[in-house]
């Protein structure tokens, strides 16, 4: 009974830890392009990400109370999945942060992001929701379909990274972007590069595992 509590209460911390994510990701989503009006998130995505950094011990401290030789296949798996889920989280979290305080860092300088480079900027930030709430919706659920869905999804948005930092780089050339702000524009596609590595790392093994029951078969 002690053991099912356990695992019931890591299921429900880890139900909130996705939640504060996809609020952290809506909280700054738009303040690379559109600082002016969210200058006061920078607190508040602080607050966040340092709730999200607690739940993750609170996680960690409760799955390290199982005894995995008492839990069924089924338990055992889903508390593993959860345990080895906490860094790619905390990474995650990581890098929603930091693209709010590169934001702030945006909105002190003098020459502003061009309006073609927050367009890219917005149309990879609609990418990475779709990534995050896949996240939410499928995380202890995800199939090797998901899986596949969450690779490839991956691959488009680091081709379209690719093809961002060509155009930044015509940019440069053309003197139509500096320096300075230029490399606060790399940060922020860095940060999009990683989470939806990231994200995608949560499913990749599942995928892997999928794999080999079905060459079993």
């Amino acid at each position: 009974m002690v053991i099912a509590m356990t695992l019931a209460q890591a299921l429900f911390v880890s139900d909130d830890i996705l939640e504060n994510i996809l609020s952290l990701e809506s909280l700054v989503c738009s303040m690379p392009t559109n600082y002016i009006k969210g200058k006061h998130k920078l607190l508040q995505a602080e607050n966040i990400s340092s709730q999200i950094n607690k739940k993750l011990i609170l996680l960690k401290k409760y799955l390290k109370r199982l005894s995995y030789s008492t839990l069924s296949y089924s338990d055992g798996y889903t508390a593993e999945r959860l345990l080895q889920s906490i860094d790619e989280l905390r990474i995650i979290t990581e890098h929603l942060l930091h693209i709010a305080k590169v934001s702030k860092a945006i909105s002190k300088l003098k020459s502003p992001l061009s309006f073609t480079a927050q367009r890219e900027l917005d149309a990879l930030l609609d990418r990475i929701n779709v990534i995050l709430r896949t996240l939410q919706d499928a995380f202890l659920k995800s199939n090797a379909i998901t899986s596949k869905w969450m690779l490839r999804q991956d691959t488009v948005i680091q081709e379209q990274i690719k093809g961002v930092k060509k155009n930044h780089i015509e940019r440069l050339r053309n003197g139509t972007c500096n320096i300075e702000t230029g490399m606060c524009f790399l940060d922020l596609l860095n940060d999009y590069a990683q989470i939806s590595t990231h994200c995608t790392a949560l499913f990749h093994e599942e995928f892997i595992i999928d794999y080999l029951e079905e060459r079993k078969g």
